[in-house]
C-alpha cells in the first residue's frame, strides 16, 4: 500500500505519505518503546525515499508529475496560482448558495457548471483542446473532500456526522494507550486531514479502508 502511493501521480499523496511517516515514526521513537516497528518505519522512509530517486525520470507518472510541477511553478511566478485553489473557490461558491441542507449526495459535479469561474473553464477548455474526442469538461470534484461534503450534505450534515466523528477520534486517540489503537486512529486522522488538499474519500478503496481503521481504532478495548 505504501510503495503503490508513489505510482499514483499525486504529488500531494505522496507529500502526505512522507510526513505521516516521520511524525508516525517521531511518535512511536519518542513516546513507545517498540524497537520493531521503529526500525520497520525508518526503514520504510529510506525504501520509499530511495525508490523516489530511483525512478524519477523512469516512468510516464514521474515525468508527468515533474511537467505539471514545473508548469505550475511558472505560472506561480507569474501571479498565478495552482488550479486547485481555483477549484476550492468555485466550491466555495457553490456551498454558499446552499450552506445550511446543501445540494444533495453526488450532486457537485451537476451544480458545479452553474459557479465555474472563468480561470478554471480556461484550463479545461486546455485539455479539450488536446483531446483525441470531443467531452465536457467537467469538474468531477472539488479536491477537498471537506469542501465537496459541505456542498452536498450542508452545514447540518457536517454538525450531525463529521464533528462528531472528529470529536470522538481524538477523544479516543488522547485517552489511549494501546499502540495498536493508536495506529489505526492516527491513519483515519491523516487520511482526513488529507481530504482538506484532494479528494481521497471518493475512491471506493481509500473509503472502505478509513472506515475500517475507524472501526477498529474506536472499537478496540485495550487490555489494561
Amino acid at each position: 500500500v505504501l510503495f503503490s502511493v508513489l505510482f499514483s501521480g499525486s504529488r500531494s499523496g505522496i507529500l502526505f505519505l512522507f510526513i505521516s511517516l516521520f511524525f508516525t515514526f517521531l511518535y512511536y521513537t519518542r513516546f513507545i518503546l517498540l524497537p520493531k516497528l521503529r526500525y520497520y518505519l525508518l526503514i520504510s522512509i529510506f525504501l520509499l525515499g530511495f525508490i523516489s530517486l530511483f525512478f524519477i525520470d523512469k516512468n510516464n507518472v514521474s515525468k508527468e508529475m515533474l511537467i505539471n510541477t514545473k508548469s505550475q511553478f511558472q505560472k506561480f511566478t507569474k501571479g498565478e496560482f495552482p488550479l486547485r485553489y481555483y477549484l476550492w473557490k468555485d466550491a466555495v461558491r457553490v456551498g454558499a448558495n446552499s450552506p445550511i441542507f446543501g445540494w444533495g449526495y453526488y450532486s457537485y459535479s451537476s451544480i458545479n457548471p452553474l459557479f465555474q469561474s472563468s480561470h478554471v473553464k480556461k484550463e479545461r477548455s486546455i485539455g479539450l483542446s488536446n483531446a483525441h474526442t470531443p467531452y465536457i469538461p467537467l469538474i468531477a470534484h472539488a479536491h477537498n473532500d471537506w469542501l465537496e461534503w459541505w456542498c452536498e450534505w450542508g452545514t447540518l450534515g457536517l454538525v450531525l456526522f463529521g464533528i462528531p466523528l472528529l470529536v470522538l477520534l481524538f477523544a479516543r486517540l488522547l485517552n489511549n494507550k494501546d499502540p495498536v489503537r493508536t495506529i489505526f486512529l492516527f491513519s483515519v486522522i491523516i487520511i482526513l486531514a488529507y481530504s482538506l488538499v484532494d479528494f481521497p474519500t471518493r475512491t471506493p478503496a481509500c473509503l472502505i479502508l478509513t472506515a475500517i481503521c475507524s472501526g477498529v481504532g474506536i472499537s478496540r478495548q485495550s487490555k489494561e
